[in-house]
């Protein structure tokens, strides 16, 4: 192992060549009616829902879809974590004036695997580090996560309402084996693209008041929908579970919705909480969360945040 000092030079060394490669990038920005999310984790995915995504891969993500404004705080995140790429290093904090990366064992693998191995405070810390960028340009992007784990990591318990709208059991797409040239072709299929989304985004105004039955019919509808969407351009899944979490205060005030959304929030859509149901073997639930409400940021049609994760649920809800 190579000592202290000559880890930290060569950290330095890198998260200096990381930054002036990120300052080469031109500036993608964000036109005002588009719907964006930030993604770490599941980039593609979102892309198939959001009109842009903020990813940690600006050069790889097609420019249609990426947005950066070469901000110091994009500049940062997207420099340590290429920096924690570099490999065949252990170091601690202190290496690197007691950054807030630390690594325990030596990085072999890149994407996940290095979000992983950065632990919750780091993972925390990065996307904190954007808010104020995001703030000052009037973006608010939605979250978009792999696992409930790294979804509590950024969303603390708290006393602040949002409604959680989770359907189980379902085809949900492999980030993986995702490419973008299949992305690119899904988004250009805009009624494919339609159904995909009123599937992502089940829970609307039109199921309040209505019987189990309908809104039974209604998300099986959906669902078939989506996954013919899905077929139709090759895109592979694995059987898991899309939650998305929403903010209740400003689902009552209509003050997130967006013209042109395919489907609707409103203030009745809270009374659709406790609702718990099976299709077949899918598995429905509307429940409250309470988060920090420093977490909370409204995006587009009172989106929070989205997590798409792998594997079955217990049929007990």
């Amino acid at each position: 192992m190579e000592n202290d000092d000559n880890v930290s030079l060569i950290w330095k060394k890198g998260f200096t060549d990381a930054t002036a490669s990120f300052d080469e990038i031109p500036a993608n920005k964000v036109n005002p009616r588009e719907t964006v999310a930030v993604s770490f984790e599941n980039p593609k995915t979102a892309s198939l829902f959001f009109d842009r995504v903020w990813t940690l891969d600006p050069i790889g993500t097609p420019k249609e879809i990426n947005f950066y404004y070469k901000s110091s705080h994009e500049r940062f995140v997207l420099s340590f974590y290429q920096t924690a790429q570099l490999g065949e290093h252990s170091f601690s904090p202190e290496l690197y004036n007691k950054s807030a990366i630390e690594l325990s064992s030596r990085w072999k693998k890149y994407g996940n695997e290095v979000i992983n191995r950065l632990g919750e405070e780091n993972f925390r810390q990065y996307f904190y580090e954007l808010r104020p960028f995001f703030l000052a340009e009037s973006l608010f992007p939605v979250s978009t996560f792999s696992s409930q784990k790294t979804h509590n990591w950024v969303f603390k318990e708290g006393d602040y309402s949002t409604l959680i709208a989770l359907v189980g059991n379902i085809e949900i797409i492999k980030e993986g084996e995702l490419e973008w040239s299949q992305i690119t072709e899904f988004r250009a299929d805009k009624e494919t693209r339609r159904k995909y989304k009123k599937f992502v985004h089940w829970l609307d105004g039109n199921l309040v008041g209505k019987s189990q039955r309908y809104i039974e019919d209604e998300i099986q509808l959906k669902y078939d929908d989506y996954r013919k969407a899905l077929k139709k351009h090759g895109i592979k899944t694995i059987i898991g579970s899309l939650s998305g979490a929403f903010n209740l205060n400003t689902i009552a005030s209509g003050s997130c919705a967006t013209a042109g959304m395919s489907f609707v929030m409103n203030q009745d859509v809270s009374a659709l909480i406790g609702l718990s149901i099976m299709i077949g073997q899918v598995a429905i639930k509307v429940a409250e969360n309470l988060v920090q409400r420093e977490d909370i940021t409204c995006g587009n049609n009172s989106e929070v945040s989205y997590v798409y994760e792998i594997g079955k649920m217990d049929k007990k809800l």
